[in-house]
Formats: C-alpha cells, sequence, structure tokens
C-alpha cells in the first residue's frame, strides 16, 4: 500500500475527527454568544428602566409646574415688541413700501 493510497482512506476519518473538533468548539461559541446576549439584554433592561424613571420624573414636572402659560405670554409680548418695530420702519417717510404704495394708488386712483 502506498502513501497516497493510505491517505485516501483516512479521509473520511479525518472528516469525522475535524467534524467532531468543530462541532465542540460550536457549542463553546454557541454558549459565549448566548452569554454575550444575556449580558445584552441584562444592559438593555437597565437603560430601559432608567429611561423609564426619567420620563416619570419628566411627566410629573410638567405636570406639576407647567411653564407652558408663561413661555407663552413671553412669546406674546416679544410678538408684539417686533411687531411695533417693523411697524415703526414701514411708515417712516423714507420707506420704500410706502413711496412704491403710493406710487400705485397715486396711479390708479388719479385715472
Amino acid at each position: 500500500m502506498t502513501k497516497k493510497e493510505n491517505d485516501d482512506d483516512l479521509i473520511g476519518f479525518k472528516d469525522f475527527i475535524e467534524y467532531t473538533d468543530k462541532k465542540k468548539g460550536h457549542k463553546r461559541r454557541v454558549e459565549n454568544d448566548n452569554f454575550e446576549l444575556q449580558t445584552f439584554l441584562e444592559k438593555d433592561a437597565k437603560r430601559l428602566s432608567n429611561q423609564i424613571e426619567l420620563f416619570e420624573e419628566k411627566a410629573y414636572m410638567l405636570k406639576t409646574f407647567s411653564q407652558s402659560q408663561k413661555i407663552k405670554e413671553k412669546v406674546i409680548a416679544e410678538n408684539a415688541e417686533l411687531r411695533d418695530k417693523i411697524i415703526q420702519k414701514l411708515i417712516a417717510n423714507p420707506s420704500g413700501l410706502v413711496s412704491n404704495l403710493t406710487e400705485v394708488l397715486r396711479s390708479h386712483f388719479n385715472s
């Protein structure tokens, strides 16, 4: 029997041995993956519980100490102030808007 024939006979045996080694390694890998998955899920559950606590506290604060009315009043006051400034600039004598409107109205009513 030659060396090549010997190798041919051992091919199936080598595959069987390698398969069992891979199978053992695969089992270890699956166990590691399960551990990593469990760790991830535990950390994610803790993160979600922290978020729930934060949102509950925020909701309580917003419900108890609402700022919306004060913010609304402040925005209305700022809008009124800006509107007054814009009107003052528009009715000034050298204003481009006033001169254009005057020209349009004169041309329309003078004809």
